[in-house]
C-alpha cells in the first residue's frame, strides 16, 4: 500500500492505494467516530461509517447489481435494505438476533412480509399477481 497520512491534533485522515486494487481513504476524530470509504476492483464502491462502536452504517454499491444500506446499533440491532437488479427491493430488520422481519417487493409481481421469533415462531404474507 502507498498511504498518505494527515493527523491535526486529535483527528487523522489515512489513504492509501493498494496493490489488491483498492482505494481506501479513512478518517478518525478522537476514536470514537471514523469514516471509511472504499474503492475497489472487485466492483464495489463501500462506505462505512462508525460511531463509539456501537452503531455504524454500511453502504455499499457492487457491479453484482446490488446496492446495499445496512446499519448496525450496538450489536443488537440492525437493518439490511438491498435493490438489486433481479427486480427485488429488500428490507430487513434484526434485533437481539431473536426476532426479525423481511419484507420484499419483487418485480415478478410478489409482495412477501416475513418475521421470526427466537425460531419458534414466524410469519408469512405473500401477495402475489398470480
Amino acid at each position: 500500500c502507498l498511504s498518505l497520512r494527515q493527523s491535526v491534533c486529535f483527528a487523522w485522515m489515512d489513504v492509501s492505494l493498494c496493490v489488491n486494487g483498492c482505494l481506501i481513504v479513512r478518517g478518525w476524530m478522537s476514536h470514537c467516530a471514523w469514516m471509511d470509504v472504499s474503492l475497489c476492483v472487485d466492483g464495489c464502491l463501500i462506505v462505512r461509517g462508525w460511531m463509539y462502536h456501537c452503531a455504524w452504517m454500511d453502504v455499499s454499491l457492487c457491479v453484482d447489481g446490488c446496492l446495499n444500506v445496512r446499519g448496525w446499533m450496538s450489536h443488537c440491532a440492525w437493518i439490511d435494505v438491498s435493490l438489486c437488479v433481479d427486480g427485488c427491493l429488500i428490507v430487513r430488520g434484526w434485533m437481539s438476533h431473536c426476532a426479525w422481519m423481511d419484507v420484499s417487493l419483487c418485480v415478478d409481481g410478489c409482495l412477501i412480509v416475513r418475521g421470526w421469533m427466537s425460531h419458534c415462531a414466524w410469519m408469512d404474507v405473500s401477495l402475489c399477481v398470480d
